[in-house]
């Protein structure tokens, strides 16, 4: 899709967005059939929003709280709060309730959108804190309380009585100014408020132009949460090319929503893809006769073989007519893209999912960064890397051969944290990521590690635990792996079983027993004990697992041992199973 691209800050992409026509612009889940918001609907409830907001008291420099899944309101609050001169805070409504008093402090908001039933019940006894608590798509609403609609409505009344005011506020925003403030996941400590203005963020959307081209009739499907950077980066590309977006109720039905939805377009973090995998191996493990057989070739050569090289057999190319087109229905029968970020994607499921045909492409940011440096594309693609630079971006190594990242997208800073900020930005502008990466010939940026998770072990040896764990991972019976190294003897790892998986094992063997119980009987540790041996081949001896313990107890974002991007929070999973992990260095 051309773009005459024009705007510097979401004042001037909202009149961007508006000037065109999508009846189908946004699309949310109410009672489990769509409902559709378009453009002209999406004009009018942010310019009645904005100026209700701006009544209130919300102009420049005035934090706002945004509690809610992502949805079409979401966005249109978002909107609304930059376009009155203030700031969104997002904060995820699954976020554990030490982080949510933290942020809700930190920020030192005064007003709060809630769409979340359980940090309702919190916020609701914390009036006194707030001026203003506005609900909307609660359940059990507060009647004496300010509601969404009430808004709309005020802000209706105040543009037929001012009808040059809006397009004035319009005016008023500066691309320097604050846009958002976006906490990082806090997996090292408490949560940083990364400050980025209205030119940080948009400079990413004039430089994904350069790396994906979308299409007039692309059809968005969004599951990841808004208030993780990634997705509302994203999210905003999709909008300036007022592509259709449907969202997504409960990660839990991702898979029926992408059959009725059939997209073309969405991004996931590689926890999905590694979910789908498994699915799949389990889905051909368990099919019986012939069928079976010819899925099971099919599924071993997509892990090895390119069906789409030069030197592919007849046979492969029937597998790509056959077999893994039922894969790919997976996605719906329309993907034509997705895009993995958030985290590492290993290349052995970039691989795979490569090889059945879909197309793939990895990232690199951090949300320091707004958050994108770097991307496989169309144009370009190396798998086992994240792409090339986006070319608003600078980025070098330094002596360490930590990656540096320059460019109009670096965070204004961390909120209230100026030491912090000194510590990650330097003088001349330079971003340290706390990445260790290379970049090759070509300017392929391949990621190495975290360089504060390369552990060294007493023994003065370094081990990098990523790539462990994201081959112990893939197996079908562990959800998560966490490697122990720093400072210790040898290596050893907390292993978290896939409980979903072994649910459904158990109830297609007929055995009676729970998934804790099984977890603990010896034919399920022998499987471990293969598995750690199968992953010690492919290390060197100092790097190789001696111990390892199964941890019965469910973790999740809630509890904040997961991220929201779902990955391991370290320190806290450290914390938590310090017993278990000391027991295995006795």
């Amino acid at each position: 899709m051309s773009q005459s691209i024009n705007y510097t800050t979401f004042a001037s992409l909202y009149e961007h967005i508006i000037a065109g026509d999508n009846s189908t612009f946004l699309n949310g889940l109410r009672i489990g059939e769509y409902y559709s918001i378009s453009t002209n609907e999406f004009g009018d409830i942010v310019r009645y929003l904005a100026l209700a907001l701006r009544e209130m008291g919300i102009n420049k420099g005035t934090p706002v709280a945004l509690i809610s899944d992502s949805s079409p309101w979401w966005l249109m609050i978002d909107y609304a709060i930059m376009i009155a001169g203030g700031y969104s805070v997002p904060m995820f409504t699954n976020l554990s309730q030490e982080h949510l008093d933290f942020e809700l402090k930190d920020s030192a908001v005064k007003t709060v959108f809630i769409a979340s039933n359980e940090k309702w019940q919190v916020m609701k006894t914390r009036k006194e804190q707030f001026d203003n608590l506005v609900l909307f798509e609660i359940s059990d609403p507060d009647e004496h309380e300010l509601h969404l609609e009430n808004l709309i409505e005020d802000g209706k009344k105040i543009d037929a009585s001012l009808p040059d005011l809006f397009n004035n506020m319009l005016n008023e925003v500066d691309p320097e100014q604050l846009a958002t403030v976006v906490y990082t996941s806090g997996s090292t400590g408490n949560p940083k408020g990364v400050m980025l203005s209205h030119k940080n963020v948009i400079s990413q959307l004039y430089a994904t132009y350069d790396k994906f081209e979308l299409k007039a009739d692309d059809v968005a499907f969004s599951f990841l949460p808004l208030a993780h950077i990634f997705e509302r980066m994203v999210m905003n590309y999709y909008l300036s090319n007022r592509v259709s977006v449907y969202f997504a109720d409960d990660v839990k039905n991702v898979a029926n929503l992408l059959k009725k939805v059939n997209p073309t377009l969405m991004t996931v973090v590689p926890r999905l893809l590694e979910k789908v995998y498994g699915k799949m191996q389990e889905k051909v493990e368990t099919t019986e006769g012939a069928s079976g057989l010819l899925a099971r070739y099919a599924f071993n050569r997509a892990k090895t073989m390119d069906p789409f090289s030069d030197h592919a057999k007849f046979f492969d190319k029937c597998f790509t007519r056959t077999v893994y087109l039922k894969f790919l229905h997976a996605f719906g029968t329309n993907m034509r893209m997705v895009i993995s970020g958030g985290a590492p994607l290993s290349p052995a499921i970039a691989e795979f999912f490569g090889h059945i045909g879909l197309e793939l492409f990895e990232g690199y940011g951090l949300t320091e960064a707004a958050p994108v440096v770097s991307a496989n594309c169309q144009s370009g693609r190396k798998i086992g890397t994240v792409g090339t630079k986006f070319n608003c971006v600078e980025t070098k190594l330094n002596a360490d051969g930590e990656l540096l990242v320059r460019g109009p997208n670096v965070m204004v800073g961390y909120l209230n944290n100026p030491q912090e900020t000194a510590k990650v930005i330097d003088s001349d502008g330079w971003l340290s990521t706390g990445d260790l990466a290379s970049i090759d010939e070509e300017g392929f940026i391949t990621i190495k590690g975290r360089k504060k998770e390369l552990y060294k072990t007493s023994n003065g040896k370094y081990v990098s635990p990523i790539p462990i764990e994201q081959g112990i991972s893939s197996s079908k019976y562990i959800d998560y792996a966490l490697i122990i190294a720093e400072g210790r003897s040898h290596v050893s790892v907390l292993l978290f079983p896939d409980r979903e998986y072994l649910g459904r094992y158990l109830e297609r063997k007929g055995l009676e027993i729970t998934v804790e119980e099984y977890m603990k009987h010896k034919k399920f540790r022998k499987k471990i004990e293969t598995l750690i041996k199968h992953t010690n081949k492919h290390l060197d001896h100092w790097e190789q697992i001696q111990h390892f313990r199964l941890i019965d107890e469910s973790i999740s974002i809630e509890s904040g041992d997961l991220t929201p991007s779902m990955k391991l929070c370290r320190y806290r999973v450290l914390k938590r199973f310090n017993t278990k992990i000391e027991e295995m260095y006795l």
